[in-house]
């Protein structure tokens, strides 16, 4: 079972067009918790779909150092936009 999730989540929530993992399947939406994935060993870290989901959350939710979750301007989660990131990042 492990390996059928293991595969369907590399096939289903990976963006090629983004080159990185979403947070749903034809989404191309990035979420800061895809960072993850290396971490609890889903994919090694020098995976490039990993380093290409880095470099796009990287490129997309990092603003003067911080990471924001999730862009608030494009995902309705009945919360206003967020002002500002919410945790530092350390990309590299």
């Amino acid at each position: 079972m492990r390996s059928k999730i293991h595969d369907l989540i590399c096939r289903e929530h990976f963006n090629p067009q983004l080159n990185s993992f979403v947070n749903a399947p034809g989404s191309n939406a990035l979420d800061a918790s895809l960072l993850i994935l290396a971490k609890v060993g889903f994919l090694p870290a020098t995976d490039p779909r990993i380093l290409g989901t880095v470099s796009a959350i990287e490129e997309r939710l990092s603003e003067k150092g911080f990471v924001y979750r999730y862009n608030t301007h494009r995902i309705d989660d009945r919360f206003p936009p967020a002002k500002a990131p919410l945790f530092p990042a350390h990309f590299g």
